[in-house]
């Protein structure tokens, strides 16, 4: 039961710091955190893929709903929830598998590894969608670089503080 009230409070608190905090750092017009997707990336692996599936998409369409971005977190949070528990088995050892959750403590390189491929892919998506235009695609890999690199850091904070 402790596990779900520690998941309810991060999913409130990570989305509370996107909208207040995280949405108005936009350095460049190239860079931007989004911190919240760090829930994403420590969800339980024993929990169901739907679930994974279900609690993104909520995340997603919370933080859209309060950034007025007309659902591109919603898509690219729902892409993500679908791919962790698959990516997690593709990237973790199979004794890490057990584990309840991906986390640095017992994964350490192979959570560096797996978590920013779960930030590249999401920005990715999430930036591609933003511009939808061909012709961008060199800003969207610009951006998505720049801002997997800060909010990849802000996760690593993130898990160092949940040890």
């Amino acid at each position: 039961m402790r596990n779900i009230w520690e998941q309810i409070l991060w999913f409130i608190w990570l989305v509370f710091l996107q909208i207040i905090l995280f949405n108005h750092i936009n350095l460049a017009y190239v860079v931007n955190p989004f911190v919240y997707i760090y829930l994403v990336i420590v969800f339980p692996t024993r929990q169901s893929h739907l679930a994974s599936v279900v609690i993104a998409f909520l995340l997603g369409l919370f933080v859209d709903a309060f950034s007025n971005t007309w659902g591109i977190h919603t898509i690219a949070t729902t892409f993500m929830g679908y791919i962790q528990p698959l990516l997690f088995r593709l990237m973790a050892k199979p004794e890490q598998l057990d584990k309840s959750r991906p986390s640095l403590a017992f994964m350490h390189e192979d959570f560096i590894k797996y978590a920013v491929v779960m930030v590249l892919f999401h920005h990715f998506l999430l930036f591609s969608i933003e511009a939808l235009d061909f012709s961008l695609t060199l800003w969207v890999i610009a951006k998505t670089i720049v801002s997997s690199i800060l909010t990849f850091l802000f996760v690593y904070v993130f898990e160092k503080i949940r040890k």
